[in-house]
């Protein structure tokens, strides 16, 4: 009752709401990866990430796609249908060697 005296709209969506989304449509890639353990492991990046100012002011969808993938790096790495993406240089690695110091 006494928001409402306050006029307070708590309906703010924050990064732990698009974390399922985001697992939904996930789950049309074919792979294998259990999505309980990288729910589990995003919303705790999340939960750290937001008692970071700079980390915190980011957009919530954001956080939530960066916690996800964060979660899901040591898979994607050891599959092998990105070896292709592994191979191939970094932007930052190939802009560094044209700049003169």
């Amino acid at each position: 009752m006494l928001l409402s005296k306050l006029d307070w709209d708590l309906s703010l969506v924050i990064a732990p709401d698009y974390v399922e989304h985001i697992l939904q449509r996930l789950l049309t890639l074919d792979m294998a990866w259990n999505t309980e353990v990288t729910r589990s492991k995003a919303l705790t990046l999340i939960h750290l990430a937001y008692s970071d100012p700079a980390l915190a002011s980011l957009s919530p969808s954001l956080l939530a796609l960066a916690s996800i993938l964060t979660s899901l790096r040591p898979r994607l790495e050891s599959s092998s249908d990105l070896q292709l993406l592994r191979d191939t240089p970094s932007p930052s690695s190939t802009s560094s060697l044209d700049s003169p110091c």
